[in-house]
Protein backbone atom coordinates (compact mmCIF):
# COMPACT_ATOMS: atom_id res chain seq x y z
CA UNK A 1 0.00 0.00 0.00
CA UNK A 2 1.71 3.35 -1.14
CA UNK A 3 2.30 5.67 2.32
CA UNK A 4 -0.03 8.49 0.93
CA UNK A 5 -2.55 6.00 1.47
CA UNK A 6 -1.68 4.70 4.99
CA UNK A 7 -1.32 8.50 5.73
CA UNK A 8 -5.28 8.73 4.97
CA UNK A 9 -5.94 5.70 7.14
CA UNK A 10 -3.57 7.41 9.74
CA UNK A 11 -5.63 10.00 9.71
CA UNK A 12 -8.99 8.71 9.62
CA UNK A 13 -8.25 6.30 12.62
CA UNK A 14 -6.63 9.63 14.45
CA UNK A 15 -10.14 11.78 13.91
CA UNK A 16 -12.38 8.21 14.97
CA UNK A 17 -9.78 8.28 18.28
CA UNK A 18 -9.32 4.63 18.06
CA UNK A 19 -6.14 5.02 18.70
CA UNK A 20 -2.69 7.10 20.10
CA UNK A 21 -0.78 8.42 17.65
CA UNK A 22 2.57 6.33 17.78
CA UNK A 23 0.67 3.25 17.88
CA UNK A 24 -1.32 4.05 14.58
CA UNK A 25 1.87 4.73 12.92
CA UNK A 26 3.42 1.98 14.36
CA UNK A 27 0.23 -0.25 12.96
CA UNK A 28 0.52 1.06 9.21
CA UNK A 29 4.72 1.21 9.49
CA UNK A 30 4.81 5.02 9.15
CA UNK A 31 7.64 6.42 10.68
CA UNK A 32 7.02 9.66 12.60
CA UNK A 33 9.24 12.15 10.59
CA UNK A 34 6.95 10.66 6.99
CA UNK A 35 4.05 11.52 9.28
CA UNK A 36 4.74 14.87 9.59
CA UNK A 37 6.29 15.65 6.49
CA UNK A 38 3.40 14.94 4.73
CA UNK A 39 1.58 16.89 6.95
CA UNK A 40 3.67 20.29 6.30
CA UNK A 41 4.36 19.25 2.99
CA UNK A 42 0.50 19.82 2.28
CA UNK A 43 -0.12 22.80 4.73
CA UNK A 44 2.98 24.13 2.27
CA UNK A 45 1.57 23.41 -0.93
CA UNK A 46 -2.31 24.58 -0.30
CA UNK A 47 -1.15 28.06 1.21
CA UNK A 48 1.23 28.48 -2.52
CA UNK A 49 -1.82 27.42 -4.42
CA UNK A 50 -3.83 30.12 -2.73
CA UNK A 51 -0.97 32.71 -3.44
CA UNK A 52 -1.04 31.94 -7.06
CA UNK A 53 -4.82 32.02 -7.39
CA UNK A 54 -4.95 35.11 -6.24
CA UNK A 55 -2.50 36.58 -8.77
CA UNK A 56 -4.38 35.01 -11.29
CA UNK A 57 -7.90 35.85 -9.79
CA UNK A 58 -6.96 39.72 -9.77
CA UNK A 59 -5.56 39.48 -13.59
CA UNK A 60 -8.81 37.95 -14.64
CA UNK A 61 -11.02 40.26 -13.07
CA UNK A 62 -8.53 43.25 -14.51
CA UNK A 63 -9.47 41.83 -18.10
CA UNK A 64 -12.91 40.75 -17.53
CA UNK A 65 -13.09 44.53 -16.60
CA UNK A 66 -12.03 45.34 -20.17
CA UNK A 67 -13.79 42.55 -21.90
CA UNK A 68 -17.09 41.67 -19.50
CA UNK A 69 -17.74 39.60 -22.60
CA UNK A 70 -14.71 37.28 -22.51
CA UNK A 71 -15.01 33.36 -22.20
CA UNK A 72 -12.01 31.96 -20.73
CA UNK A 73 -10.29 30.85 -23.78
CA UNK A 74 -10.17 34.48 -24.94
CA UNK A 75 -9.28 35.12 -21.16
CA UNK A 76 -6.13 32.64 -21.57
CA UNK A 77 -5.19 34.27 -24.24
CA UNK A 78 -5.42 37.95 -22.77
CA UNK A 79 -3.10 36.53 -19.75
CA UNK A 80 -0.44 35.18 -22.36
CA UNK A 81 -0.10 38.36 -24.11
CA UNK A 82 0.64 39.79 -20.62
CA UNK A 83 3.11 37.24 -20.13
CA UNK A 84 1.45 34.68 -17.70
CA UNK A 85 0.81 31.54 -18.30
CA UNK A 86 -2.16 29.95 -16.67
CA UNK A 87 -3.73 26.67 -17.66
CA UNK A 88 -7.75 26.84 -18.62
CA UNK A 89 -8.64 24.58 -16.40
CA UNK A 90 -7.49 26.76 -13.58
CA UNK A 91 -8.71 29.84 -15.08
CA UNK A 92 -12.40 27.77 -15.26
CA UNK A 93 -12.09 27.01 -12.07
CA UNK A 94 -12.14 30.24 -10.28
CA UNK A 95 -14.54 31.73 -12.86
CA UNK A 96 -16.84 28.99 -11.33
CA UNK A 97 -15.77 29.21 -7.47
CA UNK A 98 -16.30 33.29 -7.90
CA UNK A 99 -19.42 32.99 -9.72
CA UNK A 100 -17.12 35.13 -12.82
CA UNK A 101 -18.39 33.07 -15.41
CA UNK A 102 -20.43 34.27 -18.43
CA UNK A 103 -23.29 34.31 -18.21
CA UNK A 104 -24.63 33.37 -21.76
CA UNK A 105 -27.53 35.25 -23.93
CA UNK A 106 -29.68 33.96 -26.08
CA UNK A 107 -28.98 32.82 -29.48
CA UNK A 108 -31.10 34.76 -32.02
CA UNK A 109 -31.93 32.63 -34.73
CA UNK A 110 -32.74 34.09 -38.02
CA UNK A 111 -34.69 31.88 -41.00
CA UNK A 112 -35.37 32.47 -44.44
CA UNK A 113 -38.67 31.85 -45.87
CA UNK A 114 -38.97 29.15 -48.12
CA UNK A 115 -41.19 30.36 -50.53
CA UNK A 116 -40.93 34.62 -50.17
CA UNK A 117 -43.27 35.15 -53.30
CA UNK A 118 -45.94 32.19 -53.73
CA UNK A 119 -47.27 34.10 -56.76
CA UNK A 120 -44.19 33.03 -59.07
CA UNK A 121 -44.54 29.56 -58.27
Amino acid sequence: MPVGERIALAKQALAQGLAPLPRILSALDISRATWYYYGRQKVEADRKREEEDQKTLALITQVLQEHPRYGYRRIQEELKRKGMRVNGKRIRRLLNDFHLALKRGLRVTRSVACNPNPTLS
